[in-house]
């Protein structure tokens, strides 16, 4: 059975998603702040969900790019899905754990998950249920991941922040193009924990960004990762707290 992409492409996902496309896309944005009596244009930093519109632009142009004359083999297309359905399962799994404030959680029910769920659930109507059973199926293979972030003096860095993206191609390394995912605080022993997926192809990078150091994780065979730094003022505080509590 054959899939018409464009017309996928344009009547559904264009149709649902568009408007968080729109939302979010901008890279940066210019606004007009208001400073004793003045006004002033300032610059903002891409909103956190910037990556997500990267990811399904990138997913959209792949999609079109495999396509022949636009059309796709019915298992060819649920392949190619798998990396799209991956993504709706992370972002819910992290609005779930809460990592996000609770106006981004709001943003991201109202412009991403419920619209991408109504894509899925046309696409079942069209191909049969494999979609929302997936989905299912990745919610089902979620792993608990624990990082540490220590001296390499062995002491733990605690508050400090954590990025985690995933990889596609891990292989390449540090050139490999990551999706930032979520920012998390170690606790006072250095750990930061969090429950993600195991994706159908690639892994995940954690990035210590204080230090500039990084990893990456395969979930498929580990969900530990230490990363260790060197940081001789940490040492020090670290020696003068556990000093401070013995007195």
């Amino acid at each position: 059975m054959e899939v018409d992409v464009h017309k996928i492409m344009t009547t559904l996902f264009n149709v649902e998603l568009n408007e968080f496309l729109a939302k979010f896309e901008k890279y940066k944005v210019f606004e007009k702040i208001q400073t004793g009596g003045l006004m002033e244009i300032r610059s903002r930093e891409a909103h956190q969900f910037y990556v997500y519109v990267q990811w399904l632009n990138d997913f959209r142009e792949q999609l079109y790019r495999k396509s022949t004359d636009f059309r796709m083999e019915l298992e060819s297309f649920q392949r190619e899905m798998e990396s799209l359905l991956e993504l709706y399962v992370h972002l819910k799994l992290l609005r779930d754990c809460h990592v996000f404030s609770e106006k981004a959680e709001k943003d991201l029910d109202e412009y991403f998950l419920k619209p991408f769920m109504r894509f899925l659930n046309k696409l079942d109507e069209m191909f049969g249920s494999f979609f929302g059973k997936k989905v299912n199926d990745i919610l089902s293979k979620t792993v608990d991941i624990t990082v540490k972030a220590s001296n390499v003096f062995n002491t733990p860095i605690s508050n400090v922040e954590v990025q985690i993206s995933y990889v596609r191609f891990p292989r390449f390394e540090k050139y490999a193009k990551t999706y930032p995912l979520l920012t998390l605080k170690t606790d006072d022993e250095g750990y930061a924990k969090i429950l993600l997926l195991r994706p159908h192809e690639g892994g995940y990078r954690v990035d210590v960004k204080k230090y500039n150091k990084f990893a990456f994780l395969d979930v498929n065979s580990c969900n530990y990762v230490e990363i260790k730094v060197f940081d001789l003022l940490n040492l020090l505080r670290y020696k003068i707290s556990k000093f401070l509590r013995k007195l």
